[in-house]
C-alpha cells in the first residue's frame, strides 16, 4: 500500500510498505521484529508483526535488509 506524508499544498512524498501474511501453521514460531525474509530474490527484515484475532496468521510489515 502507498501512503502519502505531508499535506496541503506544500512537499509530499509517498512511501511504498511491503507487507505479507503468513499462515501460522506455515512456520514453527512466531515471527519476530528483525526476523529475515527471502522472496523473489531480495531479503527483507521484519519491521513489525501482527496477528490475527483468531491467531491463524501473521501480518508482517518489511524493510529492506
Amino acid at each position: 500500500p502507498e501512503g502519502a506524508f505531508g499535506g496541503g499544498e506544500g512537499p509530499r512524498s509517498v512511501g511504498v510498505a511491503v507487507a505479507v501474511k503468513i499462515t501460522a501453521d506455515a512456520i514453527p514460531g512466531r515471527p519476530e521484529r528483525d526476523d529475515l525474509i527471502a522472496f523473489g530474490g531480495q531479503s527483507y527484515k521484519v519491521a513489525e508483526v501482527e496477528q490475527d484475532p483468531r491467531g491463524v496468521s501473521f501480518t508482517c510489515r518489511l524493510k529492506r535488509a
